[in-house]
């Protein structure tokens, strides 16, 4: 078996080829060939022109766009063949997104917010609601369960995003960089903690950032140039970080 065969087989493997998406007149995406391995952290990084392919790319793998040209496969499914009921189905229970950190519900508390996709799957309130408790300590958000998210800091919102998308304990993981806003000690908290994250539930990450800091914090960074990958594996000495 070739090593793309046995990964499209493999649960929670990432594996596309040739893919293309266009947007506002502009090809974003020009033919990315992309694998991901079970529990791989993958940071995609763009600049300048191609800073907003990362998240076009992520938006493709998690099924949130489709693509003009190519495939993917990811946990043996083949997602341009799936229907829309089907991939939404997969996606609430397989794919943890945090695309956006203030996504979430401003009025209502952390917990139900982290709750909320265990919610939106079935689960029940008492059930749903103590997963997320049990969340809580993992991410950094201990004791702020009850407070309401529109009153977190930035960096609590963050965190509330990551939640969001750990919570279901998925096997992929896709996050657009959660720390813009952020310090340079808060920044390092929260890739730490979506790391960590990550690693206690054995998910695969794609991380899409602009920044070469942010994605050193992944084991490899895939760089986007002129919508292709134009090298597919950059390795940071922690010197050239500081």
């Amino acid at each position: 078996m070739s090593t793309a065969a046995a990964l499209i087989s493999a649960p929670s493997a990432v594996v596309s080829q040739d893919l293309r998406l266009t947007r506002g007149g502009r090809e974003l995406l020009a033919g990315i060939d992309l694998t991901v391995a079970p529990g791989e952290t993958v940071a995609v990084l763009g600049t300048g022109a191609d800073s907003g392919a990362p998240r076009a790319l992520l938006e493709v793998v998690a099924g949130l766009a489709v693509p003009a040209a190519g495939w993917i496969h990811w946990g043996g499914h083949d997602l341009l063949r799936l229907t829309d009921s089907a991939m939404s189905a997969l996606r609430r229970r397989d794919v943890g997104i945090a695309l956006d950190a203030t996504a979430a519900l401003p009025e209502l508390p952390v917990l139900q917010n982290i709750a909320l996709p265990l919610l939106l799957d079935g689960l029940s309130h008492r059930a749903a609601v103590s997963r997320a408790a049990d969340l809580l300590d993992t991410i950094g958000l201990s004791g702020a369960g009850a407070r309401r998210v529109g009153d977190l800091s930035d960096r609590d919102r963050a965190l509330v995003a990551l939640g969001r998308a750990l919570v279901t304990e998925p096997a992929l993981v896709v996050v657009d960089d959660p720390t813009a806003n952020l310090s340079t000690d808060e920044t390092a908290e929260v890739l730490d903690l979506l790391i960590a994250g990550c690693a206690r539930i054995d998910a695969a990450l794609l991380l899409a950032t602009a920044r070469a800091r942010t994605a050193a914090t992944c084991a490899r960074t895939v760089v986007i140039s002129g919508g292709r990958i134009a090298t597919r594996e950059v390795l940071y000495a922690p010197q050239a970080l500081l």
